[in-house]
């Protein structure tokens, strides 16, 4: 639903595709109680039925492109901003995401740890230098204050690459695999 009118090769075809858009989401009113029927076979045959009502969810990363007709009231009604994950929120995707990975913190790491959970951010990381972290909390503090800006998506695409980075070496991460993964990629907040 990107605005009408913007001059590219294909803007009739993009004025053409909203114009079918909004006519279609007129048919989903509040109002007209819409809904779509279910059908399964039970036992014997029979057929059972049951409605369910008809909810429309669409995502952008560029709300301001959007065309103002497709944001009035009717159709898309209730609109939800989701910003970045703060380092919190960051640490707790983290941690779901490395819940089952095993990590292994080499002894000789354990002599550079800066271990401090709380005082972990992206400043004191600067002071730290790049000191390793020793346990598998402390690297997932490391990372979510390495991290300042990216979405889940971004954290999950770390620690699936880390993931793969220690497989071609061994069966367990260790943080050299994630800071190395960490190094090649960078958020784009166009993706």
């Amino acid at each position: 639903g990107r605005r009408r009118g913007f001059q590219s090769s294909t803007h009739q075809t993009f004025d053409r595709v909203l114009s079918t858009l909004l006519v279609e989401m007129d048919g989903f009113s509040p109002s007209s109680a819409n809904s779509i029927t279910l059908e399964s076979k039970g036992e014997g045959g029979a057929v059972n039925r049951a409605s369910a009502p008809v909810v429309v969810v669409a995502a952008t990363a560029h709300a301001d492109w959007l065309d103002p007709a497709l944001l009035r009231p009717g159709r898309l009604d209730h609109h939800i901003e989701v910003t970045v994950p703060d380092k919190a929120q960051r640490e707790e995707i983290l941690s779901i995401f490395m819940k089952h990975m095993p990590v292994h913190i080499p002894p000789e790491e354990n002599s550079a740890c800066f271990c401090k959970h709380s005082a972990l951010d992206s400043k004191s990381m600067e002071q730290q230098g790049d000191l390793i972290p020793c346990s598998k909390s402390c690297l997932i503090s490391y990372l979510a204050a390495k991290t300042d800006g990216f979405a889940g998506a971004w954290l999950y695409s770390l620690c699936q690459g880390a993931a793969i980075s220690a497989l071609r070496d061994d069966i367990n991460a260790c943080s050299i695999h994630f800071k190395f993964f960490l190094s090649s990629i960078t958020p784009n907040e166009n993706q």
